[in-house]
């Protein structure tokens, strides 16, 4: 039996190292989405897998000028203009822009985007809509939707509720009014402690709040706390930003969450505020999450393992070698 284990230890071991290292290898692909088109009034648009665009028919405003377009995801088709949706989340656009449709070029962390007759419609990643163009029915009045939010891979998103809990990934649950008292902080706290020490890179945290007040000032810090003690990871409160009756925050920060503290989120503001929770108001990690409350193994641990193993294993062979007066390599 320990014949065969030393035969087919060296066999396990260097398929552990080769499956811990296979994502190391993969070269890079080039672009490539998910075809589709779409069709404006006079004129119809064509997404190709390489991310350009192709477009034919009715170019009275240029709507089909669309040749140069790279590293395109998702097109749209308004009646007389073309918008694009690049992998970097900013759009552009060509066309007819009597009434704004194509004042695009600042929109950022963008995910999808739509056209009607003469405006033009992004939902970004955090749930919320802009829009340009005509308005004369409201059609571009979105500032107080919040649509859900896009969570990229590794990040996590806590729930705010009005018990100061913070739960991880935790569904909607109700219209839950809560009162941020004038000149007061309050502090909510992960559901869960971490179970070992966990590190979050720097990366950027993304705060949401739903108000019901449309002038609030809030400052937010993103820290752990043992329950009784915040320690901040960003030392200066950031302020948020307010359109319409949602506030938003995006702090740049990373800290260590010791084992048995708790991720924690203070908002402070110096006029009271009223947020609804439940569900509706949330705090998302950085894309960059490790894992929380236990960290997921990283590939290098895995590999310094096989490493420590295989170098067990040589060594044991070695000495075996030697007490039967055999010559080692």
């Amino acid at each position: 039996m320990c014949n065969v284990l030393r035969k087919s230890l060296p066999v396990l071991i260097l398929l552990a190292l080769l499956i811990t290292l296979m994502g190391a290898a993969v070269p890079a692909q080039a672009f490539s989405t998910t075809p589709m088109v779409a069709a404006g009034y006079g004129h119809t648009v064509g997404l190709k897998a390489d991310g350009t665009v192709v477009a034919v028919g009715d170019n009275d405003y240029d709507q089909c000028n669309v040749d140069g377009w790279t590293g395109i995801i998702q097109v749209a088709a308004g009646a007389y203009h073309t918008v694009g949706l690049k992998a970097d989340g900013t759009v552009v656009a060509v066309g007819n822009n009597r009434s704004g449709q194509c004042n695009v070029g600042s929109w950022t962390d963008i995910i999808q985007v739509a056209a009607g007759y003469g405006h033009t419609v992004g939902l970004k990643a955090d749930g919320t809509v802009v829009a340009v163009g005509h308005n004369d029915y409201d059609q571009c009045n979105l500032v107080s939707w919040a649509l859900g939010v896009f969570m990229p891979d590794g990040s996590q998103r806590w729930n705010l509720n009005s018990n100061l809990i913070m739960k991880k990934n935790g569904a909607q649950s109700g219209f839950v009014e809560f009162g941020i008292a004038e000149g007061l902080e309050h502090i909510w706290l992960s559901d869960q402690a971490a179970q070992t020490d966990v590190t979050f890179p720097a990366g950027d945290w993304l705060i949401h709040l739903v108000t019901e007040d449309w002038d609030s000032e809030c400052q937010a810090q993103i820290g752990e706390s043992d329950g009784t003690t915040f320690n901040p990871f960003n030392t200066v409160p950031a302020m948020g930003s307010q359109n319409g009756n949602i506030i938003t925050f995006t702090i740049n920060t990373g800290g260590t969450v010791p084992q048995g503290n708790y991720l924690a989120l203070k908002i402070f503001t110096a006029d009271g505020s009223r947020i609804i929770t439940e569900g509706n108001s949330y705090l998302k990690s950085p894309s960059s999450d490790p894992g929380y409350p236990l960290p997921e193994l990283a590939a290098g641990i895995l590999l310094g393992l096989g490493l420590a193993g295989l170098g067990a294993y040589l060594a044991l062979r070695r000495r075996s070698a030697r007490g039967l007066g055999l010559k080692t390599v």
